[in-house]
């Protein structure tokens, strides 16, 4: 079995690949429509600092949710004693 918290670190690398592609997407037509040209640098550099946003963000959820699981599980185990 996995470690989870390797397991955690390799959801959050591959999870929001599909969501660079959507920013990327969304910021060209953003900037082909107010500049008439799209902006290749500032495309790339939105999508890149998007996805290191949302891996950070993405990690300290898991992290934050397991903790959120052990604390359940204390709180069943002294309610069952």
């Amino acid at each position: 079995m996995i470690n989870p918290n390797k397991k955690s670190f390799y959801k959050s690398i591959t999870w929001p690949f599909v969501h660079v592609f959507l920013v990327g997407g969304l910021l060209y037509i953003v900037t082909k429509l107010l500049k008439g040209e799209a902006e290749w640098e500032y495309i790339g550099i939105g999508a890149v600092s998007y996805l290191a946003l949302e891996i950070s963000f993405y990690y300290a959820h898991e992290k934050f949710w397991e903790n959120i699981e052990k604390i359940w599980e204390k709180i069943k185990g002294k309610q069952a004693n």
